[in-house]
């Protein structure tokens, strides 16, 4: 979150240094990538900012419910042929 606002802030301090350049030198010529950057059309949106805390849950649900597969697997077959069968449904 830190490194964010820092680069915010650090954007923010480029573009008014650019709104500055360009009142004093119109005729300087700036590539269109860092034009957009420094002129904030690429403004950053926070709904598209990462969610570590959604993204650990997500994670934990996921291993957690794939999990349950291979143990599915042991109590389904029969004794003889458990370990051949958890082999090939964690393979799937």
């Amino acid at each position: 979150m830190r490194k964010e606002l820092r680069r915010n802030l650090r954007i923010r301090e480029l573009q008014l240094a650019y709104a500055r350049a360009k009142s004093d030198m119109p005729s300087v010529e700036v590539p269109s990538h860092l034009r957009l950057v420094l002129e904030g059309s690429a403004s950053f949106d926070p709904e598209f900012l990462a969610r570590p805390m959604q993204a650990a849950w997500i994670s934990a649900a996921s291993f957690a419910t794939f999990a349950v597969v291979p143990i599915a697997a042991l109590l389904v077959a029969p004794a003889p042929h458990a370990s051949p069968a958890i082999a090939a449904v964690s393979l799937l």
